[in-house]
């Protein structure tokens, strides 16, 4: 049975998060990838990345495109994966470990989710969330009971799981909700064979403690580069680290324009790392 990571890209914005986490993975794990890119104008970027990385790419036409069709599709990844057992990981991620458990936790339970900083379903922010999704107060109230608060930057799954093959019809009639696929997930995957794995495999940026420990950074809501006046925001020094690693490379020159939080902030994390550089020197 063959286990892959993917990457799901549709368009340019996301090219730069992108090829910086995938360089970061590159470091721990030394398995098959795939970028998934839809055929538009980022297909040709997503081929630069993968030729330079050692990775593969899969050009698609998903089928969903009306209101928040990135993250309906991300719902269909099942049909279009080249393995039997895939990760998919988001673009706005930094690996530092090595994350195949979830293969094995996959070919077990079928499909696997993260728990979000350890947040529960009870908070009175995610059960608001729920009701985006739910009106029927007993399955709410399961929705409620749950437990743990989900994240789908990461998650992994087998082709044959029950989840996948729902995933899209459950969450396609609330396309005008946003995230609408991960507060599908939180509302309805009580009902689906699940696995919760545990935030080191998709540990916030923001909220979360990162450590020796931790696997998967995800700098969520486009946290990735933000520097505030000499500090950097939201551990995204991290990120810079592996960003400045590879960002003399053409894919990554060439699309920094069409990343708007990076190209508002990075003449910041360069005047910065300029200002470290003459201290240490000093």
């Amino acid at each position: 049975m063959s286990d892959g990571i993917i990457y799901y890209n549709a368009g340019l914005s996301c090219i730069v998060r992108m090829a910086t986490s995938i360089y970061s993975l590159r470091k721990v794990y030394d398995g098959p990838i795939t970028i998934i890119s839809e055929k538009d104008d980022g297909l040709p970027h997503c081929k630069k990345v993968a030729n330079k990385l050692a990775v593969d790419v899969l050009g698609v036409e998903m089928p969903d495109t009306g209101k928040n069709k990135a993250m309906l599709n991300r719902t269909l990844l099942h049909t279009v994966t080249p393995y039997e057992v895939t990760l998919n990981i988001d673009a706005d991620t930094i690996i530092k470990r090595n994350p195949s458990r979830m293969f094995g936790w996959a070919k077990e339970f079928e499909f696997v989710v993260c728990n979000f900083c350890d947040w529960t379903s009870k908070s009175g922010k995610m059960q608001k969330r729920i009701r985006e999704i739910l009106t029927d107060n007993s399955a709410l109230k399961d929705a409620y009971e749950f437990g743990p608060a989900l994240n789908c930057g990461v998650y992994s799954f087998t082709k044959n799981s029950e989840w996948m093959d729902n995933w899209y019809k459950l969450a396609s009639p609330h396309r005008q909700v946003f995230i609408c696929d991960e507060k599908t997930c939180q509302a309805y995957i009580n009902k689906y064979p699940h696995f919760i794995a545990d935030q080191r495999f998709n540990c916030s940026s923001v909220h979360a403690e990162i450590n020796d420990s931790t696997h998967i950074i995800h700098f969520h809501g486009k946290k990735h580069c933000r520097v505030d006046g000499d500090k950097y925001r939201y551990n995204s020094d991290i990120w810079y680290d592996y960003f400045d690693e590879i960002r003399e490379n053409d894919f990554i020159v060439n699309n920094i324009q069409h990343d708007r939080q990076l190209r508002n902030n990075l003449s910041k994390h360069d005047a910065l790392t300029n200002e470290i550089s003459r201290a240490n020197n000093a």
